[in-house]
C-alpha cells in the first residue's frame, strides 16, 4: 500500500511538472513577449573580443511592434552594425526562430533579456538585449 501511494505521488508530480515545463516553452517563444523596445548590451562573434555596454548607453535599440515591423536605431558613434543596419524590417516568429526580412536567427527570451543568435558554434553572431 505504501508503494502504491508513493507511485501515485510520483506520477502526480510528473504530470504537474510536465505541464509547467510545456507552458514555459510556449511562453518563451511567443511573439507577445518579443513586442517591446530592446537595447543592445552585448555583441559576440566568433573569436573576436566581446563588446559590452551598460544599459542606458543607447548603442542600438530594436523595437518590435505588434504589426510585425522591427525598427532598428543605431547610435551614430557605433563603428559597426550588429546583425541589421538601421531601418525598418518585417519580422516573424516560428518556434525558436526569428525571421527578420528573409534572414533567420534563433532567439530566446529570459525575463527581461532577449538573445538573438545564429550558428555561434561556427563564428556566428550572438546579440544580447535588455528591455528598455
Amino acid at each position: 500500500m505504501k508503494r502504491l501511494s508513493h507511485a501515485l505521488l510520483l506520477l502526480l508530480f510528473c504530470i504537474i511538472g510536465c505541464d509547467f515545463f510545456e507552458e514555459e516553452i510556449v511562453d518563451v517563444y511567443s511573439t507577445g513577449n518579443l513586442i517591446n523596445q530592446w537595447e543592445l548590451i552585448k555583441y559576440e562573434q566568433g573569436f573576436a573580443e566581446s563588446l559590452q555596454w551598460e544599459k542606458g548607453d543607447n548603442t542600438a535599440t530594436w523595437t518590435f511592434a505588434s504589426n510585425g515591423i522591427l525598427t532598428v536605431e543605431i547610435n551614430p558613434l557605433m563603428s559597426f552594425f550588429p546583425l541589421q543596419s538601421e531601418g525598418t524590417y518585417t519580422f516573424e516568429v516560428q518556434d525558436d526562430s526569428l525571421f527578420i526580412g528573409e534572414k533567420g536567427y534563433y532567439h530566446i527570451i529570459q525575463n527581461d533579456t532577449l538573445i538573438i543568435y545564429d550558428k555561434v558554434e561556427v563564428d556566428g553572431p550572438k546579440a544580447t538585449f535588455v528591455k528598455e
